[in-house]
């Protein structure tokens, strides 16, 4: 499994449909992706955390939008590589 980004993406976990699928489309989320200069496709794997926890997952695109679908959990080892806003209060805007 190749993850596509180096830096940690940020997502709102929260925000998931009924089967899990974390919903990439907060402000924050959208931000990092571009600021990564990630282009969604189907099957890419990203990092991503919501500042405390951090996963892999690969991307999907459901019912009109993108989706990451958790392939594994990891633990916070390496605070240095997280998005800018991990560190702030979570991004609740969509």
């Amino acid at each position: 499994m190749i993850v596509s980004n180096t830096k940690l993406i940020f997502v709102d976990f929260g925000n998931a449909d009924e089967d899990g699928a974390i919903r990439l489309v907060t402000f924050g989320t959208l931000q990092d992706l571009f600021e990564e200069g990630i282009e969604l496709r189907e099957g890419i794997v990203l990092k991503i955390s919501d500042g405390e926890l951090i996963a892999d997952a690969t991307v999907a695109f459901r019912e009109g939008m993108w989706v990451a679908l958790i392939n594994n959990w990891e633990a916070d080892e390496a605070p240095d590589t997280q998005s800018p806003r991990s560190s702030k209060a979570p991004d609740t805007r969509v």
